[in-house]
């Protein structure tokens, strides 16, 4: 307000004139009624008296300033020629208690000088809240220290030697291009000159035993060492004390936190046994509470029992269990079997260092995706935390009060020795690069038999190689992630793991994730864009001499021709078929495994050639093309098909034969999208014969997973055959509104539904037609007989 009241001081003029100009405006408005005076007045007069006070405004003027014996220029903020560190975490949020020890770190604090201490610390077991407490204070206490606030987790850097602790104090200290001395003595000079002249909080969590803090001590008393260790450090001149676990009043007040006042006040009791049982581990019982608080189907009694009842480890000399090693018993009981038996495998890896989902699926013998289920449970619960690495992969870590439990449970659940988990792991480890053509989806499916299971295995290869940043690897496992998505009907993934492919891959590489694409465009009907793509594959097979590779873009080339049927384009997919024959016949041997594939697509290009004799021919030497090379997913297409070229030529039954019989094989390869066009086929037969009830089965199946898949075009096609069951039903209001979705999705594409979205306005047309004619003649009749 102050900046502002000086700029406008001697301004009192313009404004009150720009006021009294307002007002006559708006009063000759009125008073002219509509008149076009008045209304240029009011829409022409202030808006230019408001352009001429801006600039006016905006021209520089001199600010006047007050002028006496007591006027002093402004206080200014003295600079620093450094940049000011200032790097502790952000304060945990939820902290409660520990008021004793925050009142003896401030007292420490406070008499540093008069006690001659610049070093504190505080020490205690794995997770009791050391870390917490010390971050909590360090931010109380961090405008004592203006010239910078350092931390330092030992376990997450390798600043755990003296002279490297020293070297990263003086970078953040002094000033801008200032090196480190090289020799050590020079260096702790340097360390205790800034320590001594700055005011600084040094921040040094989780310390190992082995690190002689003494050397570390600041050289003056402006700033201040705080550590936090697990064992006393045991020297007179850094004081210490032990954090040890929550009283009782300090847990119920977590439990209100947490959980709310009005469900501790109703349930104290037996939520004071749970904070028994967690013996008072800050983090244990923040786990459990969080866990009992969402989890509403687990009593806290339940909870309690079921962790007393847990087995225990009793040391080889008799002695009582130590008691913090089971404060998570009452999270464990709540965990399923494989959850259980996951988080005891977290005893093989190190605290706090990253892991990958894949090692602990190894460790457990169980499927990738299985084991990230299982990571993401155990992250859920707070006992991992879920990260994400430089290379895009996921990985996790543990705590090492999470690492000490699983092996604690683990021993007590009677194990196997972690040796057996960690072979298991390194086994993952020694994982190599596919040899070239390991990756073929046809070879994927013989290996591993369903889709699911072939693209589990290559999403596995595809994280372990971003883990090894081996990029060719990368490629080989995306291209074949997009064949296996573009068969299941994934277009988007299809077209991500393609591009990624083409990023990551050699120029003489790229023909096969071209062809991915080129497949992904036909089946959005973008025939010119799939086209451009096979002609740039087939210059790079060309190039590479790579024939099999040129069949199979061939075969797709022609069946885009087809598909599009634009002038000459059936005899350019004729010329095309023909130059794949010969390069078959010329592969010899070599090319047996692509004549079924190769004979569907020539069965394909007959079809919508409408020669159906043909069409079947090639399609029955390509079935049986098909069952001699065990290749069962190419055979259920060509099922499909046939029944497609049976509903034309009116042959239904053996048309529901093949149909019948590709759902069976789709089925079994775990392929959805190709079972939802067996359905497809049926329903059109069930259609054709008059079969209303079994029509709209089998089409509202279709439906379900062509939505699920999200191919527009056939979806669209599979609602307007449902419509026409409908209709046959008499559920006219059904069929509208399916025939109504349909146009409105073929309203939104473009290409090659324009026949098919001219059809469905037909339909609407009819039908809202035959629907105003019915309202007028009730009408008509309604009027005639009042009258």
């Amino acid at each position: 307000m102050r900046r502002f009241s000086s700029y406008v001081q001697g301004y009192e003029l313009e404004a009150g004139s720009f006021v009294l100009l307002v007002f006559s405006a708006f009063g000759l408005g009125f008073w002219l009624r509509g008149n076009v005076v008045g209304l240029v007045a009011m829409l022409v007069v202030v808006p230019a008296a408001a352009v001429l006070l801006v600039a006016r405004l905006s021209q520089p003027r001199a600010v006047s300033q007050p002028i006496g014996p007591h006027s002093q220029p402004a206080a200014r903020t003295p600079s620093r020629p450094y940049l000011v560190p200032r790097e502790l975490p952000p304060a945990p949020r939820g902290f409660v208690g520990r008021l004793r020890e925050l009142e003896w770190l401030a007292d420490s604090v406070a008499a540093r000088a008069a006690k001659g201490t610049t070093a504190i610390a505080i020490y205690g077991a794995p997770g009791i809240g050391k870390s917490a407490l010390s971050i909590t204070f360090a931010h109380h206490v961090a405008d004592r220290f203006p010239d910078g606030q350092l931390y330092v987790h030992l376990w997450k850097a390798s600043r755990d030697s003296i002279d490297g602790l020293r070297a990263y104090v003086i970078r953040a200290l002094a000033q801008p291009g200032e090196e480190v001395p090289g020799n050590e003595q020079d260096r702790e000079r340097r360390y205790r000159e800034l320590t001594r002249d700055k005011a600084a909080l040094i921040l040094l969590d989780d310390v190992p035993a082995s690190l002689d803090l003494g050397a570390l001590r600041p050289g003056g008393h402006k700033s201040v060492l705080i550590v936090t260790c697990r064992d006393d450090p045991g020297r007179p001149d850094v004081p210490a004390r032990e954090l040890g676990p929550l009283s009782e009043r300090e847990a119920f007040d977590l439990l209100r936190a947490v959980m709310g006042s009005r469900r501790v006040e109703r349930e104290e009791k037996q939520l004071g046994e749970l904070a028994g049982v967690c013996d008072g581990h800050p983090q244990a019982l923040r786990v459990v509470v969080t866990a009992v608080a969402q989890r509403t189907d687990w009593t806290v009694d339940r909870i309690t029992e079921r962790a007393r009842s847990l087995p225990l480890v009793t040391p080889a000399d008799g002695a009582p269990p130590v008691r913090h090693e089971q404060a998570f018993d009452a999270v464990y009981v709540m965990l399923t079997s494989d959850e259980q038996k996951a988080l005891r495998a977290l005893r093989i890896f190190a605290p706090l260092v990253p892991f990958s989902p894949r090692e602990l699926a190894a460790a457990l013998r169980v499927d990738d995706a299985r084991g990230g289920r299982l990571a993401a449970s155990l992250a859920d619960a707070g006992l991992l935390e879920l990260l994400t690495s430089g290379s895009g992969t996921p990985t996790c870590r543990a705590r090492d009060i999470v690492v000490r439990y699983a092996a604690y449970r683990a021993r007590a659940e009677n194990d196997p020795e972690p040796g057996v988990l960690l072979a298991r792991v390194k086994r993952l480890s020694r994982q190599k690069p596919p040899a070239a053509g390991e990756y073929d989806m046809d070879l994927l499916l013989k290996k591993y038999g369903t889709f699911k299971r072939a693209s589990e295995a290559v999403r596995g290869a595809l994280a372990a190689a971003r883990e090894k940043q081996d990029v060719s690897w990368e490629a080989a496992a995306c291209i074949a992630l997009a064949e296996l998505n573009c068969d299941l009907g994934h277009l988007t993934a299809a077209e991500d793991h393609a591009n990624r492919a083409l990023t990551l891959g050699e120029a003489g590489g790229h023909a096969r994730p071209l062809r991915c694409l080129a497949r992904i465009e036909h089946r959005r009907h973008r025939f010119d864009a799939a086209l451009e793509h096979v002609r740039e594959a087939m210059r790079i097979a060309v190039a590479g001499e790579d024939r099999a590779e040129q069949v199979r873009i061939l075969g797709e080339q022609a069946f885009v021709l087809a598909l599009r049927d634009a002038p000459g384009d059936r005899k350019e997919a004729a010329e095309v078929i023909e130059t794949g024959d010969r390069l078959l016949r010329d592969l010899g041997t070599e090319g047996e495994r692509l004549r079924a594939e190769f004979g569907w697509r020539k069965g394909n290009v007959a079809f919508y050639a409408r020669d159906y004799r043909a069409a079947l021919s090639a399609l029955d030497e390509a079935k049986r093309q098909a069952a001699q090379h065990g290749q069962p997913w190419f055979g259920a297409w060509i099922d499909q098909t046939r029944a497609r070229v049976a509903l034309r030529t009116e042959a239904f039954e053996p048309g529901a034969r093949h149909a019948s019989e590709g759902l069976k094989s789709f089925t079994a390869l775990h392929h959805r999208f190709g079972a939802a066009h067996c359905y497809y086929r049926l329903g059109e037969i069930y259609l054709a014969e008059g079969r209303a009830a079994e029509a709209g089965t089998a089409l509202r199946q279709a439906l379900e997973s062509f939505r699920n898949c999200g191919d527009r075009w056939i979806e669209g096609g599979v609602a307007l055959r449902l419509a026409a069951a409908y209709r046959l039903k008499g559920m006219k209001g059904e069929a509208v509104r399916l025939q109504h979705a349909a146009f409105l999705s073929y309203r939104r594409l473009d290409g090659w539904g324009r026949t098919t979205r001219n059809a469905a306005r037909a339909l609407l047309r009819t039908v809202f037609t035959r629907r105003s004619r019915t309202r007028r003649s009730r009408r008509t009749t309604i009027t005639t007989k009042r009258a």
